[in-house]
């Protein structure tokens, strides 16, 4: 109704927050905030970018199947990525060799069979990262500029490894 009777607001982008995580310790080593308009695999090439040390392995969800991702990493980089569910072998291309492994696999197999075989789950610590930075800071950013917003997270998220750096819970799964 509001959209018909006054037009359509000049402020509906949002900004995406996305993160670099280790799976062992939690800490961020890396984060890119964007606008709603930039793919995600166009920012997976972004943080990749930051991130100075050898990348062993990379966990991320089916946003992150294109090529111009999987091309940043190294061959010696596990990629944890599933292909899309319509996801075709590629011609013999270099850069897409673990995908083309993937997708022969998952036609065997199942996607979830091959999810546990390559231990996806792990992909789920970074879920528990961001899910740790919107409980202790919220889900917005307070800032209005973006610069003051780009160190506003960046504030946060070295205040997430500071935190992470003193200790994290220990949960043990109850088998009753």
């Amino acid at each position: 109704m509001r959209v018909r009777q006054h037009g359509k607001s000049k402020n509906r982008q949002w900004i995406k927050l996305s993160i670099a995580s280790q799976p062992d310790n939690l800490e961020i080593v890396s984060q890119v905030i964007t606008f709603n308009d930039v793919d995600d695999a166009e920012t997976g090439v972004e943080i990749i970018s930051q991130i100075k040390e050898n990348i062993k392995s990379c966990a991320g969800d089916g946003a992150y199947d294109k090529a111009k991702f999987r091309a940043c990493l190294s061959p010696q980089t596990k990629q944890l990525i599933p292909p899309q569910e319509n996801a075709a072998v590629s011609d013999n291309d270099p850069i897409m060799l673990q995908r083309d492994e993937a997708i022969k696999i998952i036609s065997q197999i199942d996607r979830a069979t091959w999810k546990k075989s390559v231990n996806y789950q792990i992909r789920s610590k970074a879920e528990v990262n961001m899910f740790r930075y919107k409980i202790i800071f919220g889900d917005h950013i307070k800032s209005r500029k973006l610069v003051n917003q780009k160190n506003e997270v960046s504030i946060n998220c070295k205040i997430l490894n500071k935190f992470a750096q003193l200790g994290l819970p220990e949960s043990q799964k109850i088998i009753t």
